[in-house]
């Protein structure tokens, strides 16, 4: 028999834990299930790898759990078994049925918490292993220190950041620079006036994609500098006409507009201008009149001998050629020179009354005037007369050179239309007499295939590529410009992540290792990637003396208020560069300019 004192003591002890038990137990035992179910029973010991203070917190936590598993799920209710027998007194048999009731009272109030604890102890486990972890690994290894790594060029980031920056370029001229654009990081990008003069430049992209906003900029930098300036438009531009005039008019300078189509503002004559030699290479290229090797040439060479007479005996003009020719030929006989001429007299742009003297080039270039042409890519014969009009200022260019008071600057924009040999010629010699070509086309793809079947594709993508020593390649329209834009940029070694490893665990969830490999590659500093994803007015430059970077370009501020084309009683009809002088003294505007350029070539 156990002393009274003792018996006493373990009936205090058994009634403070039956006590407790209900509820107690039940809720400690579903909090120990609730754990091992979400920690995972093993491991319990430590992998050789896997030496880390998480690995050692959950392996250590983890025996704890099952610790106290064993000792309050287990041993306690074996001891309460126990007590309860060893305090039974008479009827121990009693006391186990007292016992089981009592326990069974409990289980079947509170068996649904244990149950319910490993039920979500697992699905907790289930869903941080297949969502939780990856998504703190994913976390984790973004925000992790890392070692310096570069990132190759990703069509989708390109296209996320490099967004089109609005700015006033005004901002950013500076005297004996010119302003191209901003850089990634909003820095300005200049090239010096002495080298911008001595270059010609290639501004590739699609329509409406920034090529003349970039001529915008250039061209009213480049009046500013006492430049005259030629902007030969097939297509006809909203803004150019305006920045031209305006600039023009700030700067006292002769502004002529001249568009080319019929019924069109400003008329010209387009054989009269030049010398005799270079008027009739102009007719005979233009007619399609030069020997080509075939049965033809005998045919071509009496319509070269009657044009030569034609010249003699008329002043170059195209009314007075076809009059002659006309008369010069028999009725219903056949002549490309007369029917290409009748063409031509049916323009009246090429036609203007006899006194009206018309747009002439040469006076346009002794005055440093500013001179907006527009043509036309639809019309045959307009098309034809913007070639013989780039023909004969071109050729006019090196032959007034030492008569001409400052540089000139001429924009051509659709190459593939208005390409000739002229301006293959041009380019690899016309930089030689104070002239540079800012020279305007789609993509090189376009080029290749020229609308003057004369011209080999291909000679002139050569001629285009290697003489232009400034290029700006907008968003590419074909793979064969996104090409050359990375091969042109040249290279740069990336150390670039090599290899990640990617662990998956039980439940199918994806977790980054802990180690990787960097390793160093050779990438082109602006690949094709970026090349087709860029956005409008955003471009990739190629300045001598730079590194190939990406431009952002912005229009200068357009004035519209006004327009010398349009019908006002101030603008003489004939659009001649003498009555559209924006000084009211010609004589002496014509001095201001001459100083005004003397000054701006010895500052070079």
């Amino acid at each position: 028999m156990w002393p009274t004192k003792f018996k006493n003591g373990l009936l205090f002890a058994l009634n403070g834990i039956n006590n407790w038990v209900d509820p107690w137990w039940w809720i400690v035992a579903s909090i120990l299930l609730f754990a091992i179910a979400l920690l995972r029973p093993v491991p319990l010991t430590l992998m050789a790898e896997n030496r880390s203070f998480s690995d050692h917190l959950s392996v250590y936590t983890r025996r704890v759990v099952l610790a106290l598993i064993l000792g309050v799920v287990l041993i306690l209710p074996l001891l309460l078994y126990v007590l309860f027998g060893v305090l039974s007194n008479d009827n121990p048999q009693l006391t186990s049925e007292i016992f089981k009731d009592w326990a069974w009272d409990m289980t079947s109030s509170y068996f649904g918490l244990p149950i319910a604890a490993l039920i979500v102890g697992f699905s907790g486990r289930l869903i941080w292993d297949r969502y939780g972890l990856p998504w703190w690994s994913n976390f984790a290894r973004q925000y992790r220190v890392k070692q310096r790594e570069d990132k190759p060029a990703d069509a989708r980031d390109y296209a996320a950041k490099m967004q089109p920056k609005t700015f006033d370029p005004e901002k950013y001229f500076v005297p004996g620079m010119v302003f191209y654009g901003l850089d990634s990081l909003a820095k300005p990008i200049y090239l010096a006036w002495r080298v911008f003069v001595e270059v010609h430049h290639a501004i590739i992209g699609p329509t409406r994609y920034g090529k003349g906003v970039e001529l915008g900029v250039l061209f009213t930098q480049a009046i500013r500098a006492g430049c005259a300036a030629f902007y030969i438009d097939p297509k006809g531009d909203d803004n150019m006409p305006y920045i031209l005039q305006n600039e023009a008019k700030k700067a006292g300078r002769p502004f002529v507009y001249l568009d080319l189509n019929a019924e069109g503002k400003g008329n010209w004559h387009p054989f009269k201008g030049g010398t005799a030699r270079s008027r009739r290479s102009r007719i005979i290229r233009a007619l399609g009149l030069a020997s080509g090797g075939t049965d033809a040439d005998v045919y071509k060479s009496n319509e070269r001998a009657l044009l030569d007479e034609a010249l003699a005996k008329t002043d170059g003009s195209v009314k007075q050629l076809f009059d002659y020719v006309k008369r010069a030929t028999e009725k219903g006989a056949l002549s490309t020179l007369r029917d290409t001429l009748a063409e031509w007299v049916s323009v009246s742009t090429f036609t203007p009354p006899s006194k009206k003297k018309g747009h002439s080039i040469e006076e346009s270039l002794k005055n440093g005037a500013v001179v907006y042409v527009r043509g036309s890519i639809n019309d045959p014969v307009i098309k034809l007369a913007t070639r013989v009009y780039i023909s004969e200022l071109i050729s006019e260019i090196p032959r007034l050179n030492s008569l001409r008071p400052c540089h000139v600057t001429v924009g051509i924009d659709e190459l593939k239309f208005l390409a000739s040999e002229e301006i293959a010629t041009a380019l690899a010699t016309i930089a030689g007499a104070r002239c540079n070509l800012l020279l305007c086309a789609q993509s090189l793809a376009n080029l290749e295939s020229p609308d003057d079947h004369t011209i080999r594709g291909d000679s002139l993508v050569s001629e285009f590529v290697v003489n232009t020593q400034v290029k700006l390649l907008y968003k590419a329209a074909d793979r064969e410009t996104a090409e050359f834009a990375e091969k042109n940029s040249g290279t740069q070694w990336l150390r670039t992540a090599k290899m990640e490893k990617l662990e998956t665990n039980t439940h199918g969830g994806e977790q980054w290792g802990s180690s990787r490999t960097l390793e160093s590659t050779e990438h082109a500093v602006i690949s094709s990637n970026v090349m087709l994803n860029l956005p409008p007015r955003v471009a990739a430059g190629y300045l001598p003396s730079m590194l190939p970077t990406i431009i952002y370009t912005a229009w200068v501020s357009v004035d519209k208020s006004f327009s010398s084309w349009a019908a006002n009683p101030q603008v003489s009809d004939d659009n001649s560069v003498a009555t559209e002088a924006a000084l009211p003294d010609e004589k002496t505007s014509h001095e201001t300019q001459d100083v005004r350029a003397t000054r701006s070539y010895a500052d070079e």
